[in-house]
Formats: C-alpha cells, structure tokens, sequence
C-alpha cells in the first residue's frame, strides 16, 4: 500500500468538550471501564479553554468510525474528526 503523505488527515473519536478539567477526566475514566484509552487535550475557543476527551489519532476514517461504533454501543456519544 501507498505511504501515508504527511498532508493526509488523521482521524480522531471526540467523545466530549468540557469547561472543566473534572468532567472530562470522569468522562476519560468511563471510557477506560469499557477498554478504550481516551486522552484530554486543551483548546482554546472564544477565549475559554475546552477540554476535549478523545481517541486517537487513527490512520483512516474507517478505524475511527469502528471505534465509534464500539463506544456507541456502549453508550456513549461519539463524533468522528480530523486531527487538529
């Protein structure tokens, strides 16, 4: 298969964003009691800072899309995004 180029998107599973730190990590460990590893990054949005809880990145769309349909199953509201 053809090398991924450096411009192509990565895929990530966002399932939150959060004014407070504590929501998305009781989010993150939810996650983890189902046996996904999520992580908690920062944003910056109209001067607030957000915390998103996501997995990834994955290599296509498709691997993110399974992910999500795995945690969905489990109850959780899960989006499909590109790597920011």
């Amino acid at each position: 298969p053809p090398a991924q180029s450096a411009a192509a998107p990565q895929w990530v599973v966002q399932l939150g964003s959060f004014g407070e730190q504590d929501n998305a990590q009781r989010l993150a460990k939810r996650v983890a009691s189902v046996g996904f590893d999520a992580n908690i990054s920062t944003h910056r949005s109209d001067g607030q800072v957000l915390y998103r809880v996501r997995i990834g990145p994955k290599p296509s769309r498709n691997a993110a899309e399974a992910v999500a349909s795995a945690l969905s199953a489990h109850g959780f509201v899960a989006q499909v995004v590109t790597a920011d």
